[in-house]
């Protein structure tokens, strides 16, 4: 549907409206068979020769499945090759294993992989493309949150500021005839900074996981929360936005036959626990940070909330337990000064930035402006032992945190997410978790 014609075309005063048939942040889709099955026949019965498919990034398979397959990342190839999209851009969490490994899987997937602001990418990426979706021209640009590299393991790339990359990119398209300019960002809270300073018509947002839908100086933007979200943009005329039952749409058996068959061989449906009632998502924060506390022996376990990605119900299964914090990280063990623990503590009881959310505790409390550890009033001279996913050791945003203070590793972290489960551990007690009252 791409066309590298550099000759422009004159802008259609009437004809047919395009469609933009828009997903980003697919994370543990993967993991529900009948969900992702939906997710690829909604997209199957909403588009046609008048639609784009376009994708937002963290569109690879964050989830249980990649940690348990040979294929890891890789699972994610029978949906896109299934659902075929006819764009796509990069986010952070597509290049947990590096720009080389998702370089081999652009290369070999359908959509057309954009990204305007990256360099020394080592595969074929463009920055944007021109489409001919039923006689009319179509610019796609693709953008990545500029903060990628230390938010991945992308560091042998630069990720440059997407305004100005995008701002580029979007001209181009214009000189090359497209009626429409489309942004498909992973820029999170950047996009309305690019909105307002770029020359497009959409941008179709993700990596922050809220619910969006607004115009920005006459720029329509949109981004709703990771899963199995499909929402259609119209344009022709003001842009209209809808969002699809994708939960009644019909299901695609192919591609949920594909996932059940993966989820069989590797054992994800054991049942690790039954719970009564269900769990929130701080819930299940407590229950990530007693984990790292208990399996590592710490004084302290601690997480992002954002790195918490799903609440818990009913039979909960290997794959759940899973998905609840589905990175490749170790669990690692931090020695801390008290007084650096204690400012971080407090710093994390507001969000530390747009990406990360605040800290979630197990173990710390914090009273006003007074931090407790194990229920004792924290000792500023005294070195404490927090456990946590490595990458709170690389991620650079607080400092107590800093890779040489790393003493131990345990292994990789959901290996100790589905021991405390077996344990016991999703009956979570409310106390002991920093909060500030």
């Amino acid at each position: 549907m791409s066309d590298d014609s550099d000759q422009p075309t004159d802008r259609k005063e009437s004809g047919q409206p395009v469609r933009l048939l828009h997903y980003a942040d697919l994370e543990s889709v993967y993991d529900h068979p009948e969900r992702v099955g939906r997710l690829a026949g909604c997209i199957d019965d909403r588009r046609g020769d008048d639609a784009l498919v376009l994708g937002s990034g963290d569109t690879t398979a964050l989830c249980s499945l990649s940690f348990c397959s040979d294929d890891g990342r890789g699972v994610a190839r029978e949906f896109f090759e299934a659902v075929r999209p006819d764009a796509d851009t990069f986010g952070n969490h597509d290049l947990d294993h590096g720009p080389d490994w998702l370089a081999d899987f652009a290369a070999s997937t359908p959509p057309r992989w954009l990204c305007a602001n990256v360099e020394d990418f080592p595969g074929d990426v463009a920055e944007s493309e021109v489409f001919e979706v039923d006689g009319r021209r179509v610019g796609v640009v693709g953008l990545a949150h500029p903060d990628t590299a230390s938010l991945s393991y992308a560091v042998d790339c630069a990720f440059e500021d997407p305004v100005a990359a995008a701002r580029e990119a979007a001209a181009a398209c214009r000189e090359r005839g497209a009626e429409y300019v489309v942004i498909c960002s992973h820029a999170g809270a950047t996009d309305a900074e690019v909105a307002r300073n770029v020359d497009a018509d959409v941008i179709l947002g993700g990596h922050d996981h809220e619910r969006v839908t607004e115009r920005v100086d006459g720029t329509l933007l949109v981004r709703r929360p990771a899963g199995a979200h499909l929402v259609e943009v119209e344009l022709g005329g003001e842009p209209t936005v809808e969002d699809l039952d994708v939960a009644g749409a019909p299901v695609d058996e192919s591609v949920a036959d594909a996932y059940r068959a993966r989820r069989d061989r590797l054992g994800l449906d054991e049942v690790v626990a039954r719970l009564g009632e269900p769990l929130d998502r701080p819930s299940v924060a407590g229950f990530v940070t007693d984990a790292y506390r208990e399996v590592a022996g710490a004084d302290v376990g601690l997480a992002f909330e954002a790195s918490v990605r799903r609440r818990l119900e009913g039979q909960v299964t290997t794959a759940d337990v899973i998905g609840v914090a589905p990175f490749g990280s170790d669990l690692v063990e931090l020695r801390v000064p008290g007084r650096d623990l204690r400012e971080a503590l407090l710093a994390g009881r507001t969000a530390v930035d747009d990406t990360h959310g605040r800290l979630v505790s197990g173990g710390a409390t914090v009273r006003d402006e007074t931090v407790f550890v194990g229920g004792e009033r924290l000792e500023s001279d005294r070195e404490y032992d927090v456990a946590a996913m490595s990458y709170l050791s690389h991620a650079d945003v607080l400092s107590a945190f800093a890779r040489d203070r790393v003493v131990a590793s345990h292994g990789p972290q959901h290996e100790a997410l589905l021991a405390h489960a077996r344990d016991g551990g999703l009956d979570v007690a409310r106390e002991g978790r920093l909060r500030s009252r």
